[in-house]
């Protein structure tokens, strides 16, 4: 046991970061979790959301995910997200103007139908494009 983690960060295409961390916060299906070193193993779904990784030299690293899974062994992180986007790529106006239409669908949809189960997911990642943008901004 150490004193940072070692996050390894996967997509289905590609390894996207590792980092040393301090700290690592996520969406769990449960909601918002931390891990910090010397956490006790265990996994977790991860809805869609922001995950932040501080690192030891002091830096915020932030993606928005749609969704995926994340494990704790031996002060290891490893996150496999159903998809990711950086918070540094996102353009913010965009994200806002997405969550703005993301929220103007699903008023419009009907309940049971598939037009209101899209519009929930495309609502549910507009909002982690948000919190991304969100927390880089800070």
């Amino acid at each position: 046991m150490g004193d940072s983690l070692r996050v390894q960060f996967f997509t289905p295409d590609a390894l996207l970061f590792t980092a040393d961390a301090s700290e690592v916060v996520a969406p769990g299906s449960m909601g918002e979790f931390g891990v910090l070193p010397n956490h006790i193993n265990f996994a977790s779904t991860l809805e869609a959301g922001r995950v932040l990784v501080r690192t030891q030299a002091g830096e915020k690293i932030v993606a928005a995910v749609r969704g995926g899974f994340l494990e704790v062994t031996d002060d290891s992180v490893t996150v496999l997200a159903d998809g990711a986007q950086m918070a540094a790529s996102i353009d913010a106006e965009q994200a806002r103007e997405d969550l703005a239409a993301a929220e103007r669908s699903l008023a419009e949809a009907q309940p049971g139908e598939q037009s209101y189960r899209e519009a929930l997911i495309q609502l549910a990642e507009a909002k982690a494009r948000v919190a991304a943008v969100s927390e880089r901004e800070r």
